[in-house]
């Protein structure tokens, strides 16, 4: 589907593994708990997407607007976010390992507990963003804008 519309569907539970939503419409989807595991959404436009729990391991969302969209509890572990506008997006608990966030635009981004092992936000802006107990290891933030960053370690387990 490129540069279809999807506005505002409802697709809880769906499984579109592999699917190419290049350009696509999809503002105001409701996807929770749903399967797009190696999905292209390329310069997809998202605002207020719901992809609370959705499977998006390997998918592409390069230079994708998903302003305020909402990815908590998400699994998106090798996610391509390169130049993608998630401003004001929420990434609460999301395994966000392996992404790339270079060159994305993460202001005022709500990262709290989110999993970051070897993460890239190489240049990205992080201005005002919430990264509070965020976890991670070889995460890397080479020219990332970290101003006005709300960022705190989860503290270590106790053996």
């Amino acid at each position: 589907l490129s540069e279809g519309s999807l506005r505002s569907a409802v697709l809880t539970r769906a499984s579109g593994e592999a699917m190419i939503l290049e350009r696509a419409d999809v503002r105001s989807v409701s996807a929770e708990a749903a399967r797009f595991n190696g999905a292209r959404f390329i310069r997809a436009q998202g605002e207020r997407a719901n992809l609370t729990r959705a499977e998006l391991d390997g998918a592409d969302l390069s230079l994708s607007v998903l302003v305020r969209a909402h990815f908590t509890e998400a699994r998106a572990r090798g996610v391509e976010f390169w130049g993608a506008n998630l401003a004001d997006s929420r990434m609460y608990r999301a395994d966000l390992s392996e992404s790339r966030f270079d060159r994305a635009n993460l202001r005022s981004a709500d990262l709290s507990r989110a999993r970051m092992d070897r993460t890239v936000f190489d240049d990205a802006n992080l201005y005002d963003a919430k990264l509070v107990e965020a976890a991670g290891k070889d995460t890397s933030f080479s020219g990332a804008n970290l101003t006005r960053c709300n960022y705190t370690q989860r503290k270590q387990e106790q053996p």
